[in-house]
């Protein structure tokens, strides 16, 4: 395991052992002569080593397995062991002025003070250490989490998609059976509502003004289809066709409308849609009526994907930018969506 991890030494590594360096040299005041200057790489070299030799093998093997009373006595022993060589080595290359005891490398003041500075080295890489292990699993988190994000909105919009499609068709279908002269207009709508959903609602946002045209489509495919059987109001404002939003965010909404209202009234039923986008918040109102017998069953699903899952692509899309309004009654049922688009 150590010499692995030691191969990986990076520039990072380098530029710290550099500037470690020149701080003691610059503490130390060792710029006199060049034996000086030795003498502090030396020691800086041996810091190193104890350094690495904490990070790359006590703590994966001690510390990380919550060994720490062993983990301690051996980073004591490592800091302690140390000194010997660095003594030994200091003597050989300056043996005269050790004899003058210039060094003190022999006496219990020399392994004191290099164990403290050892403890020092060992202190800070370790530090660094932590920082740097921190930041990596944070951006792991992150990643895993724009991943989770991603792959959990695809499918989303995997669950909304076909539905729309299987509507039209059975729209289509109708039509194809009564031999309506609107069939064309219908197959007409669908392609452009086919088109969209295959170049535009992949893409992470689209302009408004295409979310809406797609929502015209639609409810001009619902007036034919459905004839004279109800009523369809679609208001919409905007101070600019610019804005930028998740394509198809609003269908499900609209979708419901119908299943549960309009699609399941003889007569007199109605959809009423009103969208308006101010200063980048967007406020949708989509309020139909519906029999008495549908009491409190509307609200169990929206589009085919349920609320649970609409509420859930908010979440990720618009977090904290959001609200969300569902009132139901014995014969209405309306969602109110306030939505900050900027």
């Amino acid at each position: 395991m150590f010499p692995s991890k030691f191969s990986k030494y990076k520039l990072e590594h380098i530029l710290f052992w550099f500037f470690y360096a020149l701080f003691w040299l610059l503490v130390s005041g060792s710029f006199k002569d060049y034996s000086q200057i030795v003498n502090t790489l030396i020691v800086v070299f041996f810091h190193a080593i104890v350094a690495y030799f904490n990070i790359y093998f006590l703590i994966p093997t001690l510390l990380q397995k919550r060994l720490y009373v062993s983990y301690a006595l051996s980073l004591l022993l490592s800091i302690s062991l140390i000194c010997f060589p660095l003594a030994i080595i200091i003597y050989l290359l300056n043996p005269d002025n050790a004899v003058e005891n210039q060094y003190n490398i022999w006496t219990l003041d020399f392994f004191i003070t290099n164990s403290f500075f050892t403890s020092y080295a060992v202190g800070i890489t370790m530090i660094l250490r932590l920082i740097l292990q921190w930041y990596q699993r944070e951006k792991e988190k992150s990643e895993l989490l724009r991943i989770t994000s991603e792959t959990e909105l695809k499918f989303l919009k995997s669950q909304i998609n076909p539905h729309f499609l299987f509507n039209c068709l059975n729209s289509i279908y109708a039509l194809t059976l009564k031999k309506s002269d609107d069939a064309p207009q219908t197959v007409l709508k669908l392609s452009e509502m086919l088109r969209y959903l295959l170049y535009e609602a992949g893409e992470e946002k689209v302009t408004i003004d295409k979310e809406i045209n797609y929502l015209n489509n639609y409810l001009e495919l619902e007036r034919i289809r459905l004839g004279n059987r109800g009523k369809i109001l679609f208001e919409n404002t905007t101070d600019s066709d610019e804005y930028l939003i998740e394509p198809m965010l609003l269908m499900p909404f609209v979708e419901n409308s119908f299943k549960h209202g309009l699609n399941k009234q003889a007569t007199d039923g109605w959809v009423k849609i009103i969208l308006s986008v101010n200063d980048g918040k967007l406020h949708c109102s989509i309020s139909n009526n519906k029999k008495e017998s549908s009491a409190n069953k509307t609200g169990i699903k929206i589009g085919g994907i349920g609320i649970e899952n609409v509420k859930r692509r908010l979440d990720i899309l618009y977090p904290n930018k959001y609200t969300l309004g569902i009132k139901e009654s014995d014969i209405t049922f309306e969602v109110e969506l306030h939505l900050i688009i900027i």
